[in-house]
């Protein structure tokens, strides 16, 4: 029990860390695209980036390869926030204006509301349960939260404003195209691990655009396909477990209960026990600068080459994940094993 709140205390000082960055980040005017301390000073020196941007000026990084997983690590060091806060910690008060800098600042590309603070209603929600001192109050907040999201996003339908990344359309795609008529054996006992990508593409390129999910951006749904039924039923059957030993843990085990709640909202959006993995490109075209990955008995998709004698030319790999959120989940998962 003497761990977590050493734990928690250095949650909210990576959250101080990445806030600094954030709003350093916003001060440079998101000029150049791509941020490195120190400027590397001649060829052939090599330097660790600290700051990348993906694919606009908007997209802050702050030490993380997507926009998404730094509000993810921001939501969880907030939620450590309010761990400390209930332990009776007050100086983590005075983390507030870094930690939330994710939040404050515009680290999306699309200038709207991002992942993190739909996490940090989930956070709201919880910490209220909490300090109710009284399950069904918590089962209940959560359910009301769940319900007003359902309502707000509709995933039956598919949304113009793009309000969820497109991920409910393509969710719809592969459980109609692909799992629903699955083996029964698949679908009992999943498809294995690592087999999400290869997969899914085939169902999805066709209907959107030869987008392709690397990672299904919902780990219970990618338990599910990759586990099956079997895996998915353990998988909560874990999660349910692990939530009423820290409920009945004391104060300690509450104030865990409310970082880990917090990261399973996270992997609703996001993919946090995921391992950071590499995912192969097909090699562009040496003409129109295309990529060549029109797959067999599929027509040629747009964006796509259509030269009629390509040449290839190899690409780097993806690099799928985030090293920060798997460390922070692996962290809290043995602390949670103590109680």
């Amino acid at each position: 029990m003497g761990h977590v709140a050493p734990v928690l205390w250095t949650l909210v000082g990576l959250g101080c860390w990445v806030g600094l960055w954030t709003d350093y980040s916003r001060q440079q005017g998101f000029v150049p695209y791509l941020r490195w301390v120190p400027r590397p000073p001649r060829p052939g020196v090599w330097w660790t980036p600290l700051c990348l941007h993906e694919d606009s000026p908007t997209h802050l990084k702050a030490g993380q390869g997507n926009a998404n997983h730094l509000q993810s690590v921001a939501a969880l060091c907030t939620a450590a926030t309010v761990a400390l806060l209930l332990l009776g910690h007050w100086t983590a008060a005075l983390a507030w204006p870094l930690v939330l800098q994710p939040m404050l600042r515009r680290v999306n590309k699309e200038n709207r509301l991002g992942q993190g603070h739909l996490h940090l209603m989930t956070l709201a929600a919880v910490t209220l349960g909490v300090l109710s001192g009284r399950l069904t109050v918590l089962l209940l907040l959560l359910v009301a939260l769940t319900g007003a999201l359902l309502w707000w996003g509709q995933p039956w339908r598919i949304r113009a404003d793009n309000v969820d990344g497109g991920r409910f359309a393509m969710w719809g795609t592969i459980w109609r195209d692909g799992w629903r008529k699955a083996g029964w054996r698949q679908q009992v006992f999943g498809l294995g691990t690592g087999t999400w990508q290869p997969w899914s593409a085939p169902l999805t390129i066709p209907k959107h655009g030869g987008v392709i999910f690397t990672a299904a951006h919902n780990e219970y749904f990618q338990w599910l396909v990759e586990h099956g039924w079997v895996g998915a039923v353990l998988l909560l059957a874990y999660l349910t477990d692990a939530g009423l030993r820290l409920w009945s843990g004391g104060a300690e085990g509450r104030a865990l209960l409310v970082v880990a709640l917090t990261l399973c909202s996270v992997a609703m959006t996001n993919f946090p026990w995921t391992w950071f993995h590499e995912i192969s490109r097909p090699p562009d075209c040496e003409f129109c600068k295309r990529p060549i990955v029109a797959l067999v008995g599929h027509p040629k998709q747009p964006g796509e080459c259509h030269c009629a004698a390509p040449k290839a030319v190899p690409n780097s790999p993806y690099y799928v994940g985030s090293p920060a959120l798997v460390a922070m989940s692996l962290v809290l998962s043995i602390l949670i094993e103590a109680f």
